[in-house]
This record gives C-alpha cells, sequence and structure tokens, in this order.
C-alpha cells in the first residue's frame, strides 16, 4: 500500500475532515525532490513534475520537469484538491541517487523470486 491508496482510503471512507488533514499534513510534509505526476480532468495527458520549491508564506509548490524547467505552480489547496480528485498523485519520496534506488529494486526483486 502506498500514499496514494492511504489517501484513497481516507476519502472513501467519507470523513471528508480527516482527508483533508490527511492531505494538509502530507503536503506539509513534502520534501524538495519528491515526483508527483500531474493529470488532466480526462487523465489522457499525464505530466511528471519534481517538487523544487515551496513558498511557505504563499503555501506555493513549484514543479520542475526532468530538465529543471518550471512546468507549473500550484496552491497548498489546490494540489491537496487534485491529489483527492485523483488528478494528481505522489510517486516517489525517495530523494536517494538513481543507481541506489535502482540497485534496491533489482535486490528485491531478487529477494522475491528466491
Amino acid at each position: 500500500m502506498n500514499l496514494n491508496d492511504d489517501i484513497d482510503e481516507i476519502v472513501m471512507g467519507g470523513d471528508q475532515t480527516t482527508a483533508n488533514n490527511f492531505l494538509s499534513n502530507t503536503l506539509q510534509d513534502a520534501k524538495i525532490g519528491t515526483w508527483f505526476e500531474f493529470s488532466d480532468s480526462g487523465k489522457k495527458n499525464t505530466q511528471r513534475g519534481k517538487l523544487a520549491w515551496i513558498n511557505d508564506d504563499t503555501s506555493t509548490f513549484m514543479f520542475v520537469n526532468h530538465a529543471g524547467k518550471q512546468i507549473v505552480k500550484k496552491s497548498h489547496f489546490k494540489l491537496a484538491k487534485e491529489i483527492q480528485d485523483g488528478e494528481t498523485k505522489i510517486l516517489s519520496h525517495d530523494n536517494s541517487p538513481l543507481l541506489t534506488r535502482a540497485l534496491n529494486s533489482i535486490h528485491q526483486k531478487l529477494n522475491l523470486n528466491s
């Protein structure tokens, strides 16, 4: 189970206040380097962005693409709403280097096959 599953479980449970608090806390704990996936309302087009900057005064989150170019800025409220609606997903909280993540993934797969 991942973070998005936790969010879905809380939202489906019907307690909107709990879901909103969970999302707020999740976004407050978001770290620079976390990857998100944004989709349009039809979920046909998706775009991935890495959290590059958080303005604590205005609660604005800025995301960049793989090349480091800004792709979108979103308010805390809008981002939480999009996550709740399933238009945005949190992909990774792991900020470790790519090679480390790749080796860990290979190790896990080898352990599952043995």
